[in-house]
């Protein structure tokens, strides 16, 4: 779905006749939920690959992932090997230090920046990493000219009831008195069921372990 039919699923179906908004506040409760819905339900995840050569002990993510963010990030593999363990940034140096000179493939990381991953071991070859992440909604400007360009980044099978129920709750209530209203509560339900659906897949390996 794009924008525009954001849009109109609200103008057309949901809002009721007569009700009218600037595209701006359209726009606005669109993107306020729409961003919500992903961050909870992850249900815009996706892979991507991130490259090292032989050497190398930092894993730049951003640089080939410019819409990652660490927050969103459920794991990262090799190929077909299991997921790397994620540790404390002070394991890592522990590692650095104690053995200084241990190439191989990497089995560790750690995140002292959020867009940049320390390697451990360093790594002996060139290796693809894949990383599983869910990116933000995709962006856009509040008052666009072409909302039929802007593609939203989650199914749409998923999007219509948080359109129906929470962004006309944001609409209709405003950021504050949206959180009361039925038509969040309504939203917020189904929000958490799709979250449970959608993260049924595990990543025991990539637990994380606190900087």
């Amino acid at each position: 779905m794009n924008l525009l039919e954001a849009q109109q699923t609200l103008t057309d179906s949901v809002l009721w006749s007569g009700e009218s908004y600037p595209k701006e506040k359209l726009n606005r409760a669109i993107r306020y939920v729409l961003q919500d819905f992903i961050n909870d339900t992850k249900c815009a995840r996706k892979v991507g690959v991130v490259s090292v050569s032989s050497g190398d002990d930092v894993l730049d993510i951003l640089a080939s992932l410019p819409d990652f963010n660490i927050e969103s990030m459920d794991g990262i593999r090799i190929g077909k090997q299991p997921y790397i363990t994620q540790v404390g940034v002070s394991e890592i140096l522990g590692d650095y230090k104690n053995h200084p000179d241990k190439v191989g493939e990497p089995t560790k990381i750690a995140f002292e920046t959020p867009d940049k991953g320390m390697i451990f071991p360093v790594s002996d070859d060139n290796y693809d990493f894949s990383v599983v992440y869910s990116p933000p909604l995709t962006a856009f400007a509040v008052d666009t000219n072409t909302p039929e360009t802007i593609e939203l980044n989650i199914p749409d099978r998923f999007i219509d009831a948080a359109l129906w129920h929470g962004c006309k709750a944001a609409l209709t209530r405003g950021q504050t008195g949206a959180k009361t209203s039925e038509d969040w509560a309504i939203y917020t339900q189904y929000k958490y069921k799709i979250a449970s659906k959608v993260n049924r897949v595990s990543f025991t390996a990539f637990a994380g372990t606190a900087i």
